[in-house]
């Protein structure tokens, strides 16, 4: 690592760390956690300006004849720069070992202001970014288990109770229609699994002709369902026509207009004649 590379990424941090530096910064509950990351930063920026300094030392030390004492011919230029470069090191190490030192004792007076809770105190911040994380994970698998469970109501070995290891989920070949379990798709598949259903169906685990036996075999609503899952696009359109001609219903059969344009909410443009007797 440069120099300069050493200095920037020290200098950055203890800007970042420096409200903990404040001589009159007063400690809260949330600051155990602050003060035991800005310790181990402080302590890695050391070392690496430790390993700085030894390489500027060992290069400097090969400048020098054997006897250690007088420089090499035409190396006065090297050892002026490196001399000058680590006396720039070892103030930097010992500005950041001071406050690696200032830093420590806050974390005492901080165990002692606050005993029993620097191991226990989480913010809510911290508490609603963990239970965010934690709430994905649970769905994530939530969902991976309820396909694995429709995959296995539909997927049967006719000559044995065990189905290969070629066959369980996630399956390395196409499921034949020979090993669809018809009875159970009729009976055990609902509507909450039409989206699962359409999963699996996506997935290409099925060959074409399971497929088919699959969805013929579902409870019709189920496999309305499914299709309305596969095919949005075209529920989606069918839904808003729907919605279209129950305003247009309506409209014609309010009494208090005679011409009128109604809009519905996506938009179109209803427009109907009435003829009050």
């Amino acid at each position: 690592m440069s120099e300069e590379a050493a200095f920037q990424g020290v200098d950055a941090f203890s800007e970042r760390s420096g409200e903990l530096l404040k001589p009159d910064y007063q400690l809260k509950p949330s600051d155990g956690r602050k003060l035991n990351y800005a310790i181990t930063k402080q302590k890695e920026a050391f070392e690496k300006l430790n390993g700085l300094l030894k390489n500027l030392k060992d290069h400097d030390s090969t400048l020098f004849q054997a006897n250690g004492i007088t420089l090499k011919h035409g190396e006065k230029f090297h050892h002026d720069f490196n001399v000058k470069h680590i006396a720039s090191v070892e103030a930097k190490q010992l500005k950041v070992s001071r406050e690696i030192e200032t830093l420590e004792e806050k974390k005492k007076t901080f165990e002692r202001t606050f005993k029993g809770l620097q191991g226990n105190y989480v913010s809510k911040k911290r508490k609603l970014k963990e239970n965010r994380r934690k709430s994905k994970n649970r769905k994530r698998k939530r969902v991976e288990n309820n396909i694995r469970r429709v995959y296995h109501i539909c997927v049967a070995n006719r000559l044995d109770k065990e189905l290969p290891n070629c066959l369980l989920y996630p399956p390395s070949l196409t499921i034949p229609e020979a090993c669809m379990n018809v009875e159970a798709v009729a009976t055990m598949l609902f509507r909450r699994d039409a989206k699962l259903i359409a999963y699996l169906l996506q997935a290409n685990y099925f060959s074409n002709a399971a497929g088919s036996r699959m969805l013929t075999n579902l409870e019709p609503e189920v496999r309305n369902r499914v299709y309305c899952n596969l095919h949005p696009e075209d529920y989606h359109n069918g839904f808003y026509v729907g919605c279209i001609i129950m305003a247009a219903w309506r409209i014609w059969h309010s009494k208090d207009f005679v011409d009128s344009d109604r809009r519905t909410k996506d938009g179109h443009c209803v427009t109907l004649k009435r003829i009050h007797e």
